[in-house]
Protein backbone atom coordinates (compact mmCIF):
# COMPACT_ATOMS: atom_id res chain seq x y z
CA UNK A 1 0.00 0.00 0.00
CA UNK A 2 1.08 3.37 -0.72
CA UNK A 3 2.22 5.77 1.61
CA UNK A 4 1.61 9.39 2.15
CA UNK A 5 4.27 12.05 1.98
CA UNK A 6 3.91 14.84 4.27
CA UNK A 7 5.77 18.18 3.50
CA UNK A 8 6.81 19.86 6.71
CA UNK A 9 6.07 23.50 7.21
CA UNK A 10 5.60 25.80 10.03
CA UNK A 11 2.42 26.44 9.35
CA UNK A 12 0.64 23.39 8.49
CA UNK A 13 -0.75 22.67 5.42
CA UNK A 14 -4.26 21.65 4.43
CA UNK A 15 -3.59 18.53 2.04
CA UNK A 16 -4.27 19.24 -1.48
CA UNK A 17 -7.06 17.74 -3.84
CA UNK A 18 -4.71 14.91 -5.21
CA UNK A 19 -3.42 13.76 -1.85
CA UNK A 20 -7.19 13.59 -0.41
CA UNK A 21 -8.69 11.67 -3.28
CA UNK A 22 -5.65 9.14 -3.05
CA UNK A 23 -5.76 8.49 0.70
CA UNK A 24 -10.04 8.32 0.13
CA UNK A 25 -9.38 5.20 -2.22
CA UNK A 26 -6.59 3.36 0.58
CA UNK A 27 -8.98 4.22 2.78
CA UNK A 28 -12.01 2.49 0.74
CA UNK A 29 -9.38 -0.93 0.06
CA UNK A 30 -8.18 -0.73 3.88
CA UNK A 31 -12.53 -1.16 5.13
CA UNK A 32 -12.98 -3.65 2.64
CA UNK A 33 -15.09 -1.59 0.21
CA UNK A 34 -17.27 -0.26 3.50
CA UNK A 35 -18.38 3.45 2.94
CA UNK A 36 -15.85 5.46 5.37
CA UNK A 37 -16.69 8.43 7.09
CA UNK A 38 -15.20 11.39 5.07
CA UNK A 39 -12.99 13.74 7.25
CA UNK A 40 -11.42 16.83 6.02
CA UNK A 41 -8.11 15.88 5.14
CA UNK A 42 -6.62 12.34 4.09
CA UNK A 43 -4.82 11.32 6.58
CA UNK A 44 -7.58 11.16 9.16
CA UNK A 45 -9.35 9.30 6.56
CA UNK A 46 -6.77 6.90 6.82
CA UNK A 47 -5.96 6.73 10.19
CA UNK A 48 -9.85 5.88 10.63
CA UNK A 49 -9.91 3.44 8.61
CA UNK A 50 -6.88 1.96 9.86
CA UNK A 51 -8.68 1.94 13.73
CA UNK A 52 -11.80 0.91 12.41
CA UNK A 53 -9.99 -2.43 10.47
CA UNK A 54 -8.44 -3.40 13.72
CA UNK A 55 -11.35 -3.19 15.50
CA UNK A 56 -13.07 -5.21 13.30
CA UNK A 57 -10.20 -7.97 13.45
CA UNK A 58 -10.44 -7.92 17.28
CA UNK A 59 -14.25 -8.43 17.03
CA UNK A 60 -13.36 -11.30 14.39
CA UNK A 61 -11.21 -12.98 17.29
CA UNK A 62 -13.01 -12.17 19.89
CA UNK A 63 -15.86 -14.28 18.55
CA UNK A 64 -13.89 -17.05 17.42
CA UNK A 65 -13.05 -17.39 20.80
CA UNK A 66 -16.22 -17.30 21.74
CA UNK A 67 -17.32 -20.35 19.63
CA UNK A 68 -14.34 -22.73 20.19
CA UNK A 69 -14.67 -22.23 24.31
CA UNK A 70 -19.11 -22.97 24.35
CA UNK A 71 -18.71 -25.37 21.90
CA UNK A 72 -19.50 -28.77 23.84
CA UNK A 73 -17.22 -31.58 24.22
CA UNK A 74 -18.36 -35.14 23.04
CA UNK A 75 -19.25 -37.41 25.57
CA UNK A 76 -18.80 -41.41 25.31
CA UNK A 77 -21.49 -43.45 27.48
CA UNK A 78 -20.03 -46.12 29.18
CA UNK A 79 -20.97 -49.06 27.30
CA UNK A 80 -23.77 -51.06 29.38
CA UNK A 81 -23.27 -53.80 31.45
CA UNK A 82 -26.50 -57.28 30.76
CA UNK A 83 -27.57 -60.04 29.78
CA UNK A 84 -26.92 -61.10 25.13
CA UNK A 85 -29.00 -63.65 25.26
CA UNK A 86 -30.16 -66.37 27.24
CA UNK A 87 -30.67 -70.24 25.65
CA UNK A 88 -34.35 -71.65 25.08
CA UNK A 89 -34.81 -76.05 25.16
CA UNK A 90 -34.40 -77.65 21.73
CA UNK A 91 -34.75 -81.14 23.28
CA UNK A 92 -33.38 -82.79 26.97
CA UNK A 93 -30.06 -81.67 27.65
CA UNK A 94 -30.02 -79.22 24.75
CA UNK A 95 -30.40 -75.01 24.63
CA UNK A 96 -30.23 -73.22 21.62
CA UNK A 97 -28.64 -69.55 22.11
CA UNK A 98 -28.18 -66.22 19.93
CA UNK A 99 -26.09 -63.70 20.41
CA UNK A 100 -25.41 -60.12 18.81
CA UNK A 101 -21.92 -59.62 20.02
CA UNK A 102 -18.01 -61.21 19.99
CA UNK A 103 -16.40 -61.63 23.32
CA UNK A 104 -19.19 -62.55 25.11
CA UNK A 105 -19.11 -64.55 28.11
CA UNK A 106 -21.39 -67.69 28.37
CA UNK A 107 -22.34 -69.45 30.96
CA UNK A 108 -23.81 -72.56 31.61
CA UNK A 109 -25.46 -73.95 34.87
CA UNK A 110 -26.78 -76.92 34.86
CA UNK A 111 -29.13 -78.43 38.01
CA UNK A 112 -29.13 -82.12 39.33
CA UNK A 113 -31.32 -83.43 41.82
CA UNK A 114 -34.89 -81.83 41.91
CA UNK A 115 -35.93 -84.17 45.15
CA UNK A 116 -32.53 -83.90 47.13
CA UNK A 117 -30.69 -86.26 45.52
CA UNK A 118 -28.66 -86.29 42.21
CA UNK A 119 -27.75 -89.57 40.43
CA UNK A 120 -25.94 -88.24 37.26
CA UNK A 121 -22.79 -86.86 36.38
CA UNK A 122 -21.56 -84.60 33.10
CA UNK A 123 -19.33 -85.82 31.02
CA UNK A 124 -18.78 -83.54 28.66
CA UNK A 125 -20.08 -80.15 26.87
CA UNK A 126 -20.78 -80.44 23.00
CA UNK A 127 -21.29 -76.99 21.14
CA UNK A 128 -21.90 -76.75 17.47
CA UNK A 129 -19.95 -73.53 17.47
CA UNK A 130 -16.97 -74.43 18.56
CA UNK A 131 -17.21 -73.19 21.46
CA UNK A 132 -14.66 -74.60 24.62
CA UNK A 133 -16.69 -74.96 28.33
CA UNK A 134 -14.07 -74.77 30.71
CA UNK A 135 -15.56 -76.15 34.08
CA UNK A 136 -15.92 -73.20 36.56
CA UNK A 137 -18.02 -74.85 39.76
CA UNK A 138 -18.93 -78.67 40.72
CA UNK A 139 -21.05 -78.44 44.04
CA UNK A 140 -23.17 -81.21 45.28
CA UNK A 141 -24.44 -81.57 48.54
CA UNK A 142 -27.09 -83.14 48.03
CA UNK A 143 -28.31 -82.34 44.90
CA UNK A 144 -25.72 -80.85 42.85
CA UNK A 145 -24.88 -77.52 40.67
CA UNK A 146 -22.12 -77.29 37.97
CA UNK A 147 -21.25 -73.99 36.45
CA UNK A 148 -19.55 -73.94 33.08
CA UNK A 149 -17.49 -71.22 30.95
CA UNK A 150 -16.46 -69.66 27.81
CA UNK A 151 -15.81 -67.11 25.84
CA UNK A 152 -17.56 -66.37 22.05
CA UNK A 153 -15.49 -65.40 19.04
CA UNK A 154 -18.15 -63.63 17.22
CA UNK A 155 -21.70 -63.73 17.67
CA UNK A 156 -24.14 -66.92 18.07
CA UNK A 157 -26.80 -67.72 15.82
CA UNK A 158 -28.92 -70.92 16.77
CA UNK A 159 -25.74 -72.02 18.50
CA UNK A 160 -26.65 -75.59 20.27
CA UNK A 161 -25.34 -76.27 23.66
CA UNK A 162 -25.64 -80.03 24.51
CA UNK A 163 -24.79 -81.55 27.36
CA UNK A 164 -23.26 -85.15 27.44
CA UNK A 165 -23.70 -87.52 30.55
CA UNK A 166 -25.56 -89.77 32.71
CA UNK A 167 -28.01 -87.17 33.59
CA UNK A 168 -31.37 -87.47 32.82
CA UNK A 169 -32.98 -84.51 31.58
CA UNK A 170 -36.10 -86.16 29.69
CA UNK A 171 -37.91 -86.25 33.42
CA UNK A 172 -36.36 -82.98 34.32
CA UNK A 173 -34.18 -84.17 36.90
CA UNK A 174 -31.23 -82.48 35.23
CA UNK A 175 -32.12 -78.84 33.90
CA UNK A 176 -29.89 -76.76 32.00
CA UNK A 177 -29.65 -72.77 31.66
CA UNK A 178 -26.86 -71.19 28.84
CA UNK A 179 -26.78 -67.63 28.21
CA UNK A 180 -24.44 -64.86 27.43
CA UNK A 181 -23.03 -61.74 29.65
CA UNK A 182 -21.88 -59.01 26.84
CA UNK A 183 -18.62 -56.27 27.65
CA UNK A 184 -17.51 -58.40 30.23
CA UNK A 185 -13.64 -58.76 30.63
CA UNK A 186 -12.39 -61.42 29.16
CA UNK A 187 -8.93 -61.30 30.61
CA UNK A 188 -10.12 -61.57 33.78
CA UNK A 189 -13.23 -63.31 33.67
CA UNK A 190 -14.39 -63.25 36.80
CA UNK A 191 -13.97 -61.49 40.11
CA UNK A 192 -10.77 -61.99 41.27
CA UNK A 193 -11.68 -62.56 45.36
CA UNK A 194 -10.47 -65.47 46.49
CA UNK A 195 -13.25 -66.20 48.54
CA UNK A 196 -15.57 -66.61 45.13
CA UNK A 197 -17.33 -68.66 44.19
CA UNK A 198 -19.58 -68.79 47.55
CA UNK A 199 -20.84 -72.40 47.80
CA UNK A 200 -23.82 -73.20 50.11
CA UNK A 201 -25.80 -75.66 51.70
CA UNK A 202 -28.88 -75.31 52.57
CA UNK A 203 -29.27 -77.78 55.66
CA UNK A 204 -32.42 -76.76 56.70
CA UNK A 205 -35.62 -78.11 54.25
CA UNK A 206 -38.16 -74.93 53.89
CA UNK A 207 -36.49 -72.65 55.91
CA UNK A 208 -34.65 -69.18 54.30
CA UNK A 209 -30.98 -69.86 52.93
CA UNK A 210 -28.56 -67.35 52.40
CA UNK A 211 -25.66 -66.50 50.26
CA UNK A 212 -22.94 -63.73 50.97
CA UNK A 213 -20.18 -62.24 48.76
CA UNK A 214 -18.04 -58.76 48.41
CA UNK A 215 -17.03 -57.38 44.89
CA UNK A 216 -13.66 -56.61 44.36
CA UNK A 217 -14.40 -54.86 40.71
CA UNK A 218 -17.54 -53.91 39.11
CA UNK A 219 -19.45 -57.35 38.81
CA UNK A 220 -22.56 -58.76 37.48
CA UNK A 221 -23.22 -61.33 40.61
CA UNK A 222 -24.46 -64.78 39.51
CA UNK A 223 -26.74 -67.02 41.94
CA UNK A 224 -28.07 -70.06 40.90
CA UNK A 225 -30.25 -72.16 42.92
CA UNK A 226 -30.78 -76.03 43.44
CA UNK A 227 -34.37 -76.34 44.16
CA UNK A 228 -36.48 -79.27 45.33
CA UNK A 229 -39.79 -79.63 44.73
CA UNK A 230 -41.09 -76.53 45.62
CA UNK A 231 -41.89 -72.79 44.05
CA UNK A 232 -39.17 -70.42 43.04
CA UNK A 233 -36.63 -68.26 45.96
CA UNK A 234 -38.92 -65.27 46.55
CA UNK A 235 -42.39 -66.42 45.63
CA UNK A 236 -44.87 -65.25 47.60
CA UNK A 237 -42.78 -62.34 48.97
CA UNK A 238 -42.33 -60.41 45.92
CA UNK A 239 -39.09 -62.15 44.35
CA UNK A 240 -35.35 -61.66 45.34
CA UNK A 241 -34.50 -58.04 46.38
CA UNK A 242 -32.16 -56.53 44.17
CA UNK A 243 -31.46 -59.54 41.88
CA UNK A 244 -33.40 -60.39 38.37
CA UNK A 245 -34.19 -63.46 37.37
CA UNK A 246 -32.95 -64.80 34.04
CA UNK A 247 -34.92 -67.04 32.98
CA UNK A 248 -35.53 -70.47 31.61
CA UNK A 249 -35.77 -74.21 33.71
CA UNK A 250 -32.99 -73.89 36.29
CA UNK A 251 -33.43 -70.81 38.54
CA UNK A 252 -30.55 -68.27 37.83
CA UNK A 253 -30.96 -64.40 38.94
CA UNK A 254 -27.88 -61.57 38.08
CA UNK A 255 -27.21 -58.36 39.80
CA UNK A 256 -24.92 -55.46 38.89
CA UNK A 257 -23.23 -54.03 41.80
CA UNK A 258 -19.82 -51.98 41.96
CA UNK A 259 -16.75 -52.62 43.78
CA UNK A 260 -16.31 -52.96 47.66
CA UNK A 261 -19.93 -53.94 47.62
CA UNK A 262 -21.38 -56.13 49.98
CA UNK A 263 -24.28 -58.69 48.36
CA UNK A 264 -26.00 -61.31 49.58
CA UNK A 265 -28.62 -63.29 48.29
CA UNK A 266 -31.74 -64.33 49.96
CA UNK A 267 -33.98 -67.67 49.06
CA UNK A 268 -36.96 -67.01 50.67
CA UNK A 269 -40.58 -67.45 50.74
CA UNK A 270 -42.76 -70.65 49.79
CA UNK A 271 -39.29 -72.30 48.15
CA UNK A 272 -36.91 -75.18 49.39
CA UNK A 273 -33.38 -74.91 48.24
CA UNK A 274 -30.97 -77.55 48.47
CA UNK A 275 -27.85 -75.42 47.95
CA UNK A 276 -27.35 -71.90 45.82
CA UNK A 277 -23.63 -70.70 43.98
CA UNK A 278 -22.93 -66.71 44.10
CA UNK A 279 -20.20 -65.93 41.62
CA UNK A 280 -19.27 -62.84 39.55
CA UNK A 281 -18.43 -61.87 35.76
CA UNK A 282 -15.69 -59.02 36.02
CA UNK A 283 -15.72 -55.87 34.08
CA UNK A 284 -13.26 -53.40 33.34
CA UNK A 285 -13.54 -49.75 34.68
CA UNK A 286 -15.81 -47.32 33.10
CA UNK A 287 -18.88 -49.79 32.56
CA UNK A 288 -21.93 -49.46 34.27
Amino acid sequence: MRQPIFHESQHAAEPSESFQESHWIEAIDIRNNVGPIKLKGGHQVYRLSMLHSRVKLACVVVACLTVIMVVPQPVHAAPPIGLDGVGSDIGPGQQSLTTTRQNDVVILIIECGFARSCDGSITSIIDNAGLNFLLRVAFSPGDSLWEYYAVTKSPLTSDNVTVIGPCNFTYHLCRMLVFAIMWANTADIFDLSPLLPVTVSCLNPGSPCSAPMKSSTIDLVIASVAENDAPACGTGVGGVPGFTWIGGSVEAYYQIVIPHRNVTFSCVGFSDPDAIVLDAISFPPGFR
